[in-house]
């Protein structure tokens, strides 16, 4: 396989994290897509032919959350998982901790500076009262005024490393307004690689009733070394309650053979992995899907994404 041991200071695309190693794809140094091509042939695998499944109704019982060091899903322990501390946050201290995450601001390209008609702001993401809050609020900053494409500010925190398969919980309450709360891995690093899963998009007081109770699992394909074509697989959970109106556990299992999305504990969605093989980051923030959940009301602004946990597992072989 094309991949060597790469020295942590090296910051150039194609490096990325396994367990506590980071390695280079050499096909991506050397432009090669055919080598490229080939080396991700050897990391997938064959995925698995499972069917696609969402929930239809409620989700019934609800395991109790015996013990916070497993997954809600897996409190008997049937995944052997172990904890993962580079990915995990309890969001107890009073700055968001820079060994595990990147925030996003304007004036790098190669970052964005945030969907219009909102911009990614440090100030709008926060750590207090043991919870990571990421704020959308109606604001222009200096270095947009005169710009009316951007009216509003909002935030974006994404780990400083890459992460690959596993177990992704958060417990989390999604921001009451039109805006977005999402929790999602995307960037890939790699050239003519670009994948995303989220897992939720929500859509806390829209313009569409029926997206308040929407819970949003997609996982994208951007781009290949072959193919610019655009893949989209995701369905939506109708919760039978608004998603803002409380806190709720949200995990996600990622394998090389499917993709499972749970909320509180409960499976809802299910669908084989087909394409996402590569480590991504993880990431959190909130975003103006105008075209999606409609304009925000600003009588409901700043709203508040409230995070109160974000925690990643390994299977222990």
């Amino acid at each position: 396989m094309a991949w060597r041991a790469a020295d942590r200071s090296w910051n150039g695309l194609g490096k990325t994290r396994f367990g506590g190693f980071f390695f280079v794809c050499e096909a991506c140094m050397a432009k090669n897509f055919l080598l490229y091509a080939a080396c991700l042939s050897g990391l997938i695998g064959t995925a698995s032919a499972a069917e696609e499944w969402t929930r239809v109704g409620a989700l019934g019982d609800t395991p109790a959350h015996v013990s916070a060091q497993l997954p809600l899903s897996d409190q008997q322990n049937r995944g052997d998982w172990v904890p993962d501390p580079q990915f995990s946050d309890e969001f107890n201290g009073s700055t968001l901790d820079t060994s595990r995450w990147h925030l996003v601001a304007p004036g790098k390209p190669e970052e964005g500076i945030g969907p219009a008609p909102s911009v990614f702001v440090h100030e709008n993401a926060t750590v207090s009262d043991g919870l990571l809050k990421i704020v959308f609020r109606k604001q222009q900053v200096p270095f947009m005024k005169g710009n009316p494409d951007f009216a509003y500010t909002t935030a974006l925190v994404r780990s400083q490393e890459r992460t690959r398969y596993g177990y992704y919980e958060t417990r989390a309450k999604a921001m009451d307004s039109g805006a977005s709360s999402g929790f999602f891995l995307h960037w890939t690093g790699l050239p003519d690689n670009a994948t995303e899963i989220d897992i939720f998009e929500i859509g806390g007081r829209t313009t569409h009733p029926e997206f308040d109770r929407a819970y949003h699992m997609h996982a994208h394909v951007w781009r290949t070394p072959i193919s610019d074509q655009h893949i989209d697989v995701g369905k939506a959970w109708m919760a039978p309650w608004r998603l803002a109106e409380d806190y709720h556990v949200y995990g996600f299992d990622w394998s090389a053979e499917k993709l499972v999305w749970y909320v509180d504990g409960v499976k809802v969605r299910e669908a084989p992995n087909t394409h996402w093989f590569f480590p991504m980051q993880l990431i959190f923030d909130s975003e103006a899907m105008w075209a999606w959940f409609g304009p925000v009301d600003d009588a409901y602004l700043p709203s508040t994404f409230n995070i109160d946990y974000v925690r990643v597992w390994r299977h222990a072989d």
